[in-house]
């Protein structure tokens, strides 16, 4: 379980971020704020082995308040009480989780060849909303996509901005990879997983994908 606490996190976002956390390490992430006054106030978001309130309750002693489902909740506790939560949640992963259940995955709704990626469907796609817990963005992936031209943008160079297409040779497509600057550059070939959205620039609209995770491809083709 990954426990951080930092004085100065707004609590508005830290939920925001302790999604972000299980998305990248693939672990249950309990993320804070201290409050001042000797108060810790939190969010966490689990992992689909993880029930997320049963673990508080597991803590309720050293809670102040506490409440939330399996997949995340709230909490509150006393700073003195801190170090004493850290070890019981310790204990209750020990209870809970093997090696395996600990590791990064991205949960894919539908394979897409790219003449699939249509304005059409990414209407269709909003009307899904709202998104949230139980009703996430849905993630395409397409196997043996091959990147034809990548490079890194952004303030310290960050991201990365793909230019793709797969392995029937469809038209390009641009892709941008959040926070991907450092893996640069990727392998020429690869499966990708993505979010399909929808890029303004003045007053022109284009498809784009969001990566969002990739793997080097399982079946071997042409490249």
């Amino acid at each position: 379980v990954l426990l951080v606490v930092h004085p100065h996190w707004h609590h508005g976002v830290i939920g925001i971020v302790a999604s972000r956390l299980v998305e990248r390490y693939g672990v249950p992430v309990f993320i804070a704020t201290d409050e001042g006054e000797g108060i810790i106030r939190g969010s966490a978001r689990g992992i689909d082995e993880f029930h997320v309130y049963q673990a508080l309750d597991f803590c309720k002693d050293l809670l102040g308040k506490f409440g939330g489902h399996r997949a995340a909740g709230g909490f509150s506790l006393a700073a003195t009480h801190l170090e004493a939560f850290r070890q019981r949640l310790r204990a209750f992963a020990h209870q809970h989780l093997q090696p395996e259940h600990l590791q990064p995955l991205i949960k894919i709704d539908a394979e897409a060849q790219f003449a699939d990626l249509t304005f059409d469907l990414r209407q269709q796609i909003e009307q899904l909303q709202p998104w949230g817990i139980g009703n996430e963005f849905p993630l395409f992936w397409t196997p043996q996509v091959r990147l034809l031209e990548q490079r890194r943008m952004g303030k310290d160079q960050r991201h990365l901005q793909l230019i793709l297409t797969d392995q029937r040779g469809h038209s390009p497509l641009k892709a941008i990879a959040w926070r991907w600057g450092e893996y640069a550059p990727l392998p020429a070939c690869l499966d990708l997983a993505y979010k399909l959205q929808v890029h303004e620039y003045r007053g022109e609209k284009t498809l784009q994908l969001e990566i969002v995770g990739c793997r080097l491809p399982l079946a071997q083709g042409p490249y």
